[in-house]
């Protein structure tokens, strides 16, 4: 006889009452392991959506006046031009 069953057998516990603590204490633990897990990581989602939101402002604050002023006054040359083009697709990824 298993140590835990003899200790519940002297207590009067049934036999079948050491299964459940045997199976459903581990399935139990794992299950409140997996809702803190899940929880943990939707939290961290949450932090790198807001750190996304606050670098793409940061970034369109940059852009946007570039592209204001190329639009105002194109480049001359074919480089700047490019240049110019680029600051304008990096506006319209990152201002929404």
């Amino acid at each position: 006889m298993s140590p835990l069953r003899s200790w519940m057998t002297t207590r009067g516990l049934p036999a079948w009452y050491s299964w459940v603590v045997v199976v459903m204490l581990p399935v139990m633990a794992s299950m409140a392991v997996l809702v803190v897990s899940l929880r943990v990581n939707e939290r961290s989602i949450e932090r790198e959506r807001a750190a996304r939101e606050a670098t793409d402002q940061a970034l369109c604050s940059v852009f946007a006046p570039l592209d204001d002023q190329y639009k105002a006054t194109p480049p001359p040359t074919k480089s700047g031009k490019v240049f110019a083009a680029n600051i304008a697709e990096a506006r319209r990824r990152t201002c929404h």
